[in-house]
């Protein structure tokens, strides 16, 4: 596989990420059955992220976990919308913020990161069953 195709399916997963979490915050406020059908697209989402870092097995494969925060960054900076939320009482502060931007960023890592585990199976296999098959030709 090209750097380009990796690059490609990596761009295609953060964008995935991206849109469903913009269609979830837009959707937060009206009744029915939007909200559900975001909150299966999201999972499906992060599905496809998975499958594109088993793909793509590299590290930057993990960088789509900025997507849904670049999201809200957008849409909170940019966006007359206002989170239902915002009006309450408790705001953390500046360094509780930090930490749990890095938490989440973390957890979604690892999230994502479960990708990984299938390559590294396939990987092990393959190399248990090459060195313990005897090369023909060379049998006695």
């Amino acid at each position: 596989m090209t750097t380009r195709t990796r690059v490609a399916i990596t761009v295609a997963s953060a964008a995935a990420l991206a849109a469903t979490k913009y269609g979830q915050t837009w959707s937060v406020l009206e009744p029915g059955p939007a909200r559900h059908i975001w909150g299966g697209a999201i999972l499906a989402a992060y599905a496809l992220a998975i499958v594109a870092v088993a793909l793509v097995d590299r590290w930057w494969a993990l960088l789509p976990v900025l997507a849904p925060l670049a999201t809200d960054f957008y849409i909170e900076n940019f966006t007359d919308y206002v989170y239902p939320w915002q009006s309450e009482s408790i705001h953390p502060g500046l360094a509780l913020s930090i930490v749990l931007l890095v938490f989440w960023i973390g957890l979604q890592a690892a999230v994502l990161s479960i990708g990984f585990l299938p390559r590294r199976v396939w990987g092990a296999w393959r190399r248990l069953n090459l060195s313990t098959t005897t090369p023909r030709g060379t049998e006695r």
